[in-house]
């Protein structure tokens, strides 16, 4: 009996601190900056690129590896947002913003903790001040509308973003290493 009672006090243990650690880690986007600090921010770079340019920002994929997810620098510089694989589109001249954001995973909120996703667009307009949220199959549409209809430049950062325990000349010999080597196989964002 008492190696049963035991036995289930350690399953229980197990089972609640693998729910507690689900939801330990960074947060889906950070409290240290208002919506204001961050609407004002992208709007520099808009009246940067001007009103006949649109810039698209993407941010860092998920981490290989059991590691902590970190934003790219620029990402969470102009959004606050700390979840893999979204993109970030800025209007030139009015700095209207319009965020692409994963759709819900479930397992994946389960294994790692809550996620902003495209599901969440009234709760991330509201964090982050941007104009509109989407799913990422929605940005070459509106893409297409937005350099097609008025001939607009398109910017894109093309060095690779900066994450943790990561500088821009590592990221660029990376980058150089990767596309030297005939069987690596991998392809550039």
């Amino acid at each position: 009996m008492r190696h049963s009672t035991i036995l289930t006090a350690l399953t229980l243990i197990t089972l609640l601190a693998h729910r507690l650690g689900a939801q330990e880690g960074a947060p889906p986007f950070t409290p240290d900056f208002p919506p204001e600090e961050f609407a004002a921010r992208r709007l520099a770079v808009a009246r940067a690129i001007g009103p006949d340019a649109i810039a698209l920002i993407q941010g860092a994929p998920s981490p290989q590896g059991y590691v902590r997810f970190r934003q790219s620098n620029e990402v969470y510089y102009l959004s606050g947002v700390e979840v893999p694989h979204l993109l970030l589109l800025i209007e030139g001249g009015t700095g209207r913003t319009t965020l692409y954001l994963p759709h819900r995973n479930a397992g994946r909120d389960r294994g790692e903790g809550r996620m902003l996703s495209a599901e969440d667009a009234d709760e991330v307009v509201k964090l982050t001040g941007v104009q509109a949220v989407f799913g990422p199959e929605l940005l070459s549409e509106h893409l297409g509308r937005m350099v097609n209809r008025s001939g607009r430049t398109l910017y894109t950062p093309h060095a690779p973003a900066e994450g943790a325990v990561m500088s821009r000349d590592l990221g660029l010999r990376v980058n150089g290493d990767i596309a030297s080597d005939p069987w690596d196989g991998r392809g550039s964002r």
